[in-house]
């Protein structure tokens, strides 16, 4: 069922079923997300809540709650390149950890992606441990005009650099950085941090958010990316931080969704740490 959310305030206006089917029909065409609603839900509330981040009217076209035991392959792949056997990291030169299938699992109402003592050597490179990543497929990525909203807790271990973002399924760039945080041990790392990379190839330097008395590791918090056609803005727990958002440049094509823990080279996080996924949504405007 597809439904017509308004932001902030709750309320759901039920949609007749002709209007349900061509609004499927716009989405296809349109290109907002390739995949329709009706497979993109798993087991949870009906309909979901309403974003947490901008207010308005908002149409929800994806919804995991992660209520099953094992990942949903429509629109989740548990590697980089859709291969089962691992792959090497996003940055071989800079990373300790290789991504595994076998470290990503659903359970108990939540993705979780673990990291172990597991060394290999992928690229003429050895990596000393394993870590998990999702990344939504070709057939599950959207363009501007969406908000993808995600509650997410980063684990407190050396090294450890988890992060969520958007990304072209061809690669970088552009790429929409909606939070990282570089080696969660520090107590500089405390806030995540946004960046922009647009498409012609610069690299700025991220930019911090979040309440600076809040300490956003350890716990869970509802992270957004709000992209438009004209400006991108991260949300934190409901509150906009357009001043290290982006306006200029924006990424016109679709973008799949990333969630993955990496591992800065030369650390040595605890075996086990992991990094957990409530929910992952996203929303577009009708």
């Amino acid at each position: 069922m597809l439904s017509l959310v308004e932001g902030g305030r709750g309320g759901v206006l039920r949609v007749p079923r002709v209007w349900l089917l061509l609004a499927v029909a716009v989405l296809l065409v349109g290109g907002i997300f390739v995949v329709p609603r009706i497979l993109t839900k798993t087991p949870g509330p009906s309909p979901p809540p309403p974003p947490q981040g901008p207010a308005g009217r908002w149409m929800n076209v994806m919804d995991d709650e992660f209520s099953g035991t094992s990942l949903n392959r429509t629109f989740w792949q548990p590697n980089r390149f859709g291969k089962d056997g691992g792959d090497a990291p996003f940055n071989p030169d800079q990373e300790a950890a290789w991504f595994s299938p076998s470290n990503v699992t659903v359970a108990d109402g939540k993705l979780t992606l673990t990291l172990r003592s597991e060394p290999r050597t992928l690229l003429n490179t050895d990596f000393p441990y394993s870590s998990g990543m999702v990344q939504s497929p070709p057939s599950a990525t959207f363009g501007p005009g969406s908000y993808v909203e995600a509650r997410i807790a980063v684990p407190r271990c050396d090294g450890c650099w988890p992060a969520f973002w958007l990304d072209p399924s061809r690669g970088s760039p552009p790429e929409i950085d909606g939070f990282e945080f570089f080696d969660t041990s520090e107590n500089s790392q405390k806030l995540p941090s946004f960046t922009y990379h647009p498409p012609d190839g610069s690299d700025p330097s991220p930019s911090k958010y979040g309440q600076t008395d809040v300490d956003y590791r350890g716990d869970f918090h509802t992270y957004g990316i709000l992209w438009t056609t004209d400006k991108i803005v991260p949300y934190l727990d409901g509150v906009a931080y357009p001043e290290v958002g982006a306006t200029e440049d924006i990424a016109q094509g679709k973008l799949a969704i990333i969630i993955n823990l990496s591992v800065i080279a030369d650390h040595e996080p605890a075996e086990g740490s992991t990094m957990q996924v409530d929910w992952v949504r996203v929303w577009s405007q009708p």
